[in-house]
């Protein structure tokens, strides 16, 4: 059902057109299910059979036993009555247990399913989405969809089958009566179409603007020491009130609507049973309708009416749910941008060497990113690339990656376009250690295990001993089964960023990225990550974004980057003497560190600092001042 949604979708360039979801969309979701469906809808059935017996037994009381005065019959008609309300009953406690079941395995498997397909998507789609908006679409809309489907759609059997079932039997007791009540049936219908449309368009708004709300409550609160810093509490709550006030608004607008629908149905019944209550009194009197048959033929109208009414809610629901639907199955159509090509293979990987040859990359608009960008990092080497903001350095890992696929040229892995293998054989052979280390809500050793998920406990710790991690781990409470909180909040930047690099250990891979792993650490942090870094460099091909000197100075190359293009290249001491925009970045950074304060950094004057790090340092290397990346 989603490929055929799918098909129906607009080219790409539409972007965000999907296909009218319909009713036959949700009863496709219901398929799967359908054995446990068919027996509560056999129940209901049971179950609406019973409710129409009832009217038959009450027109046997009145006819036999308080008009004819048998009291026998008063006994059997109450024995029989009795049996339908114990079936009816015990029909619709095991079709509510099925109901449920499925009900819950529905949510379950959809939450699941939209999951697995939202994290399958390319990176272009997280960069216009916000999560809050997609948590609200895996939490209240799939809940919503779920009350279309079985609350709204599974209800139209009992109902359909209550209303023919009354009409056919009032129509035995008295065909003039029963054309009083069809009238009613044509304006009730377009009421209830006319306000549905309404409801579904409003609910759309409505979940869209509680989508936006939700964004930004997540935004903030997985932000929370920024908010608290800036003393934004009262700001970020009225961001959120605003939001809130727009769902609320679209929100009465479809229960007055949806308010409206009861109170007009329920004017037309009362005015069908007052016409069929006026004429059949007179049909009574006439002698051509007996006492119990209007009594039944009042209840039977009151089956028909109700069901109806609940026609005309479950329709109105159902509307809602259909806006629900919609954005659930638009997050379903969505296509990724980078996918592995037909019959693309595994990745054979050697000694791990690079080459970018002439790769252009855009995101779209007509600047380029990466414009005709060509090097060569053989296996074992460690190339460090640098440039100014912007230049393209971050996006050149990104591309290398395959998050995106280049627009121009190609990317070679030992000889094979990356393009042409599988993006999971490629990934695992590469570590990325970010800059803003990442972690997870879970324990140290899970977030380590992150890295190859079979690692054993002694694996484990001898990757956090290569991170220079063990040694905090170990006087954590509860060592490596210590919780790091959300993002890893309760441990600092530069324990969180060993952890990251013990990941990279644990999973071994033949390509190494680190994406300005150092920029954001003190000192000392600085010096027990850069030496975990070495640790895990040796022997590895090695892609830098260069921002500190201690990464830069072991490179065995330097690209230069500048406006998407490769400026220069070559060795730490070629380009310091060239002359070119490398030894200006140098210069500039220099003079910046020239005139920092005399606590700058270490606690030590400044022209102490400038010259300390110009000395060398334990590997015996003479140390360059860093330039601004």
């Amino acid at each position: 059902m989603i490929e055929r949604l799918q098909r129906m979708r607009r080219p790409r360039e539409a972007d965000s057109a999907v296909p009218t979801v319909r009713v036959s969309h949700l009863l496709a979701l219901l398929w799967p299910y359908w054995p446990g469906l068919a027996a509560a809808g056999c129940l209901l059935l049971i179950a609406t059979g019973a409710e129409l017996v009832f009217p038959l037994g009450i027109r046997q009381m009145i006819d036999s036993v308080f008009v004819a005065g048998d009291a026998q019959q008063l006994n059997l008609v109450a024995l029989v009555l009795v049996a339908i309300f114990a079936v009816q009953a015990l029909a619709r406690y095991a079709q509510s247990l099925l109901v449920s079941g499925v009900g819950e395995r529905l949510v379950m498997d959809l939450r699941e399913r939209v999951a697995a397909h939202v994290l399958g998507l390319s990176m272009r789609f997280f960069d216009t989405r916000k999560s809050g908006e997609l948590m609200s679409i895996l939490g209240n809309d799939i809940g919503q969809v779920r009350q279309g489907t079985l609350d709204s759609v599974l209800q139209l059997v009992p109902q359909l089958a209550t209303l023919v079932g009354s009409i056919v039997l009032a129509a035995t007791l008295n065909w003039r009566l029963t054309l009083i009540v069809l009238a009613v049936g044509p304006i009730t219908a377009g009421l209830t179409v006319l306000v549905g449309r309404r409801i579904r368009a409003i609910t759309t708004q409505s979940l869209e603007q509680l989508g936006r709300a939700t964004a930004v409550l997540n935004e903030a609160l997985s932000s929370p020491r920024v908010v608290k810093a800036f003393a934004r509490e009262r700001y970020e709550i009225e961001r959120y009130r605003s939001g809130l006030r727009e769902v609320l608004a679209a929100s009465l607008r479809r229960a007055r609507a949806q308010s409206a629908l009861g109170p007009a149905n329920g004017l037309f019944f009362f005015l069908s049973f007052t016409a069929v209550l006026w004429f059949g009194g007179r049909e009574v009197l006439a002698g051509r309708l007996t006492p119990g048959e209007l009594v039944a033929f009042l209840i039977y109208l009151g089956m028909v009416t109700n069901p109806i009414n609940r026609l005309s809610n479950l329709y109105a629901q159902l509307q809602q749910s259909l806006g629900a639907a919609q954005r659930v199955f638009a997050l379903l159509v969505e296509r990724p941008h980078v996918a592995d090509r037909p019959g693309a293979s595994p990745l054979v990987i050697g000694e791990g060497g690079i080459a970018f040859e002439h790769v252009a990359f855009t995101y779209g608009d007509d600047r380029p990113v990466l414009d005709d960008v060509s090097l060569v990092v053989e296996a074992g080497q460690t190339v460090a690339l640098v440039g100014p903001s912007g230049a393209g350095k971050t996006t050149a890992i990104a591309l290398l990656l395959r998050l995106y696929d280049v627009t121009g040229g190609r990317i070679m892995v030992d000889g094979q376009d990356i393009r042409e293998v599988t993006q999971e054989s490629l990934r695992a052979q590469m570590a990325l250690v970010p800059q803003e280390p990442v972690l997870f809500g879970a324990t140290v050793a899970e977030n380590i295990r992150y890295g190859r998920l079979d690692a054993r406990p002694e694996e484990i710790e001898a990757a956090a001993r290569a991170a220079n991690a063990h040694e905090f781990i170990a006087a954590l409470p509860r060592g490596y089964e210590t919780q790091v909180g959300e993002r890893g909040v309760q441990l600092s930047v530069g324990q969180r960023q060993r952890i990251t690099i013990a990941r990279a250990v644990l999973r071994d891979p033949r390509i190494l990225l680190l994406d300005e792993a150092t920029a954001s650490l003190d000192n000392e942090s600085e010096h027990l990550v850069q030496e975990a870094l070495e640790r895990l460099m040796a022997e590895r091909t090695t892609l830098v974004i260069a921002h500190r000197l201690t990464t830069v100075e072991h490179a065995d190359r330097i690209v230069v980057l500048a406006g998407g293009r490769v400026v220069e290249q070559g060795t730490p001491a070629e380009l310091t003497t060239a002359g070119g925009l490398y030894h200006r970045l140098l210069t500039r950074r220099f003079a910046e560190d020239g005139r920092e304060s005399a606590h700058t950094r270490v606690g030590v004057p400044t022209a102490d600092a400038a010259r300390l790090r110009l000395q060398p340092h334990q590997g015996g290397r003479t140390r360059h001042p860093t330039p601004p990346m």
